[in-house]
């Protein structure tokens, strides 16, 4: 397997090759009649890997630049006595330092906390045999359930076939079933999307999230990676528990320090973003405090201030069912496009568990285009889920199986994406950061120009990937990736991706496909699989890397390439959460 890195190029044997999760994806033959997804190869069972040694003490140094030799197995980055703010002199420039960021807020109440399991309070009960839509009595019992106040609502066994969309608009309510396989949602089809309602299952607040804006509210000094306070021109208005925002304006320094003036079209110099998303812990004087860190530098040149953020929809959960909008693969490419099966938008601390895509009619797609999208949310966990066999693979916005959107903090976990064109994915816009893909599996991306090439299967390669406007440190962490992963400049596609990532971290990407890091400025690539070929060698000639490499310098980080099965910890989640707990 070849490592691509710094001018060199290593061939190395691939030993081993890890499926973290067991489930295959939907396969079946095909014809131009009724065209089918090509089948998902499941990989024979692998050697169980070599025992990880037992690390050495560390030695107990906490200066910035303590560069002992590590354990084996352990990264220069990550010592057994790391403390958020630990750095090493940069490999690639000795005038800048190289530190992991702490990743541990990610998922449902900064991570701390397990999903709840509440004890279901009501049982819809309406005809489940598929003969007859009930959409509209299932939407009126989650209608009841907001005017009282939340509730748990138990879906039992059964076929549900529903014609048009639901929506959760309030807080506090769970819409469970009997489990994968056995409640199954219906949209039959595409059950009443249209261009302008996409969205077949909704999550959201009871009105659209509002930004609050005060003049008063401007920052007065730059915030720093790490920070957790940031000080205003006054902090009167504001109040302890509030949900914020900091935003800045997308300036032509900014994009000019990204390297991107020319290819961010799709934001106007001046145009207000925001970035980070946060809740007020306390307030001294016109200095506010909040838990999560603040994930990259902001700088008074860029007028960066303060909002509410008002009218979350919160504590809201999808569990244990199967779902569909499958409408057969023609339609899916002549209707409209970035048609989605389930959005958590304005979102806090709510979930999607338990629940997978399905086949309904036996032609082996299971959703017309995206599976689950995450637009302006926070704390969010997506948990033991399955996305697999669009039937759009084509541009425009659509087979993207899961997606984050301008959203901080979300966790998603133990999780596949099958048969998508971008299987897991940050796209637009600005805005994503401290997002978490925790042993997740990526499989039979492809990128279709046409609805023709893709009855054919002449398409190129796809996969997860960030894909639009700088998100920013967000960790990969434990990954099956056997189609490609990839970060890197973007250019002018997609209405002006350009540079699409800074500061993100592969840690122990396994599985048999390639990674592509190219980090504007910092990124960080920390133990794969033999059997994972890695590119980050800003000089490559070879299609994408040669595009994906223009203007991220410097380097990415790159250690124990080729030896994932000693990295120790496994998990860099895991570990952080452990020690902030």
């Amino acid at each position: 397997m070849r490592f691509r890195v710094g001018g060199y190029e290593l061939w190395v044997l691939a030993l081993f090759t890890f499926s973290v999760l067991g489930c295959g994806g939907g396969g079946s033959s095909s014809s131009a009649e009724k065209p089918e997804p090509p089948p998902v190869t499941t990989p024979s069972p692998e050697p169980e890997p070599a025992p990880v040694p037992e690390p050495s003490p560390e030695p107990d140094c906490t200066s910035v630049d303590c560069v002992d030799e590590p354990a084996v197995g352990q990264s220069a980055l990550f010592g057994v006595n790391w403390v958020p703010g630990d750095a090493i002199t940069n490999p690639h420039d000795a005038s800048k330092t190289s530190a992991l960021q702490d990743y541990s807020y990610a998922g449902f109440a900064y991570g701390e906390s397990a999903l709840p399991e509440a004890t279901a309070e009501y049982v819809i009960s309406v005809i489940n045999d598929g003969s007859a839509d009930v959409s509209g009595d299932i939407q009126k019992v989650l209608d009841q359930a907001v005017s009282v106040g939340g509730g748990v609502l138990y879906l039992p066994e059964g076929l549900y076939r529903l014609d048009k969309p639901l929506a959760i608009t309030g807080s506090d309510i769970v819409l469970r079933g009997a489990g994968p396989g056995k409640t199954r949602l219906w949209f039959k089809d595409g059950g009443g999307t249209s261009n302008a309602h996409r969205e077949n299952f909704t999550m959201t607040g009871g009105q659209p999230l509002q930004y609050q804006r005060q003049t008063d509210w401007r920052m007065t000094t730059a915030a720093a990676i790490n920070d957790t306070s940031v000080t205003l021109s006054s902090a009167q208005g504001l109040s302890v528990g509030d949900d914020i925002v900091i935003a800045w304006t997308i300036t032509a320094d900014f994009k000019a320090e990204h390297n991107s003036a020319a290819y961010w079209s799709h934001v106007a110099n001046g145009e207000l973003k925001p970035f980070f998303r946060r809740t007020i812990t306390s307030i001294s004087g016109n200095r506010i405090t909040f838990k999560i860190p603040v994930r990259y530098p902001v700088k008074l040149r860029d007028n960066p201030e303060v909002q509410k953020a008002l009218h979350y929809g919160e504590r809201n959960g999808l569990e244990a069912l199967s779902i569909t909008n499958a409408v057969g693969v023609e339609n899916a490419w002549r209707g409209f496009d970035k048609s989605t099966l389930i959005a958590l938008r304005f979102c806090k601390n709510c979930w999607v568990k338990q629940v997978a895509s399905y086949d309904q009619t036996g032609s082996g797609y299971e959703l017309r285009s995206h599976g689950i999208a995450v637009d302006q949310s926070v704390n969010v966990t997506i948990s033991d889920t399955r996305m697999a066999n669009a039937e759009h693979l084509g541009g425009n916005g659509n087979g993207y199986l899961y997606q984050i959107s301008a959203s901080n903090e979300v966790l998603i976990k133990n999780s596949e994406a099958i048969n998508g064109r971008h299987n897991f994915s940050f796209s637009w816009d600005f805005g994503a950061s401290g997002n978490v893909f925790l042993r997740v599996k990526s499989e039979g991306g492809r990128v279709c120009s046409s609805y023709t090439k893709q009855l054919r299967n002449d398409c190129s390669e796809g996969g997860a990937d960030f894909h639009h406007a700088l998100s920013m440190a967000n960790l990969y962490d434990s990954a099956v990736i056997n189609d490609s992963l990839r970060v890197g400049n973007r250019l002018t596609a997609s209405s002006g991706a350009g540079q699409t990532g800074t500061m993100n971290v592969f840690w122990n990407i396994r599985g048999r496909g390639n990674l592509y890091a190219y980090n504007h400025g910092a990124g960080y690539v920390i133990g794969t699989s033999a059997s994972v070929s890695v590119s980050t060698d800003l000089a490559l000639n070879d299609y994408p890397e040669r595009l994906l490499a223009i203007g991220t310098e410097e380097e990415d980080y790159t250690e124990l390439l080729g030896q994932a099965e000693i990295l120790s910890p496994q998990s860099l989640y895991e570990a952080q959460l452990a020690r902030r707990r």
